[in-house]
Order: structure tokens, then C-alpha cells, then sequence
């Protein structure tokens, strides 16, 4: 009985380790800016280039804590104009570098260390976190033909 007892501890042990190091471990790759982009689920589906549209749901975590929701808090997915490569900003949006990894259908989470800068915006009881989590589902590349109604991405970002 002690043996079986010791055999299901240490298989549980190691799940718990596994799907720890999913979610906190050194896992994943860097994105060019800088975050860490672990792929959940990868379809293979079309890809977005800079200057397209995505839709996209996207929350977003600081600790165990949901501090945005494109599902929650704008009753589902949305638009964004992923800017073009010539005209990014000073500092590049995390969905930016995740959707250009991404494909239709697949989700992602991202990684983004906590600044001072991002630190300052937080509750208090959150700022002894270290990073940001952004949990993203690339619904759907929407190509010029398709696009009935886009509201630019610096307007609507997560």
C-alpha cells in the first residue's frame, strides 16, 4: 500500500512540476522585444504580417489576479490593426510580437516582466509581482477584403 501511495505522490509530483514550468518555468521562446512566448496550441493556420488585422480574445493576468478580459469586459473578441513594421512604437505591444508567432486558431500565453513603469499602475497588493501574463486565442486574420470595420490598435489596446 506504502509503495502504491509513493508512486501516485511522486507521478502527481511530477505533473504539478510540468504544468508549473508551463506557466512560470524558463519554457517558451523570447519574442524580439524582449517577453517570453510559450505556444499552447499551434494549427498551423495563416499567419498575420504587420499592417494586417487580427481578431483576437486576449486576458490578462498579474498574479492570480484577472486585471482585463476582451471576453469579460467587451463581450468577446476584437479587432486590431497590428501596426506596420516601420511605425512601431517606442514600446512595442506584447500582442504585437504574439500574433506575428501566431497562427488562426492558435493560443499563446506571454510573458511580459513587470517594469517600474507597469508597476506604478498596479493595486498595491499586486506590485511585488514580476511579470505580466497575457493569455491570447488568435480567432481569425482578417485580410483586406474581409475587413467591414477596424478601429486602429493604438486605440484599442488590452
Amino acid at each position: 500500500m506504502r509503495t502504491i501511495f509513493m508512486a501516485l505522490a511522486l507521478l502527481g509530483s511530477g505533473v504539478a512540476l510540468y504544468a508549473f514550468s508551463l506557466f512560470t518555468g524558463p519554457g517558451g521562446q523570447p519574442t524580439e522585444h524582449g517577453n517570453r512566448f510559450v505556444h499552447h496550441r499551434d494549427l498551423g493556420g495563416l499567419k498575420p504580417n504587420p499592417g494586417e488585422t487580427i481578431l483576437v480574445n486576449v486576458d490578462v493576468w498579474v498574479g492570480d489576479s484577472l486585471m482585463s478580459s476582451t471576453s469579460r469586459d467587451l463581450g468577446g473578441p476584437r479587432e486590431f490593426v497590428l501596426f506596420e513594421a516601420h511605425r512601431l512604437p517606442a514600446n512595442v505591444p506584447v500582442l504585437y510580437d504574439a500574433a506575428l508567432l501566431m497562427g488562426e486558431g492558435d493560443s499563446a500565453s506571454v510573458y511580459q516582466p513587470l517594469d517600474e513603469r507597469l508597476r506604478r499602475t498596479l493595486p498595491e497588493y499586486l506590485r511585488g509581482e514580476s511579470q505580466i501574463r497575457y493569455d491570447i486565442v488568435l480567432v481569425d486574420v482578417i485580410l483586406p477584403h474581409e475587413r467591414v470595420h477596424t478601429q486602429p490598435y493604438e486605440k484599442n489596446t488590452p
